[in-house]
């Protein structure tokens, strides 16, 4: 029989949204995880605290977390709206990997929209975190950049803002 916490431990490793950029550009840490995890996994921001930085380093190649089990408190507390509803048997374990599929899905054919909008634009870095891509493309969309055409951009917004409310509809939930 499958423990809820196997169920649990089986679609976070299956999801890795909170961990791969989706959801969180970093977590905050307290100094002893700091300690604990060493400082390759860091990056500073501008107050000179240190965070978590997303993607995270330890993500392997499946998108699983290769440090689960000891992986840090912050992650272990947080629990999105997906894993909420399972929980709380809204939803089986084949529906809410159904759900991941889909927003995975979402996000490739937003990137993708959003990377063809900005083909011919130095400024316009080809970022991990989808929504520093897009926020740069409006930005050069806003400045009268001749080289975005008008249906390029509103199709990348489009797909982006269809993602944004997929995401916020089934996986976003503040750390507490």
């Amino acid at each position: 029989m499958t423990t809820a916490t196997s169920i649990e431990d089986s679609l976070c490793c299956y999801c890795s949204m909170c961990c791969n950029g989706s959801l969180f550009s970093h977590a905050k840490l307290d100094d002893d995880e700091r300690a604990r995890l060493g400082d390759s996994i860091f990056y500073e921001d501008v107050k000179g605290s240190k965070n978590l930085q997303f993607p995270c380093t330890q993500l392997g190649k499946t998108g699983a977390c290769q440090v689960y089990e000891s992986r840090p408190a912050v992650c272990q507390a947080f629990r999105c709206a997906l894993l909420r509803a399972h929980d709380s048997e809204k939803v089986s374990l084949e529906e809410a990997k159904q759900l991941v599929d889909d927003a995975k899905e979402i996000k490739a054919r937003a990137r993708e929209a959003i990377d063809a909008a900005a083909a011919r634009l130095p400024k316009v870095v080809k970022e991990a975190r989808i929504s520093r891509a897009m926020r740069a493309l409006e930005h050069e969309h806003e400045a009268g950049d001749g080289d975005i055409s008008n249906i390029a951009f509103k199709r990348a917004k489009t797909h982006f803002r269809l993602y944004r409310r997929f995401i916020r509809q089934y996986f976003s939930s503040k750390y507490h």
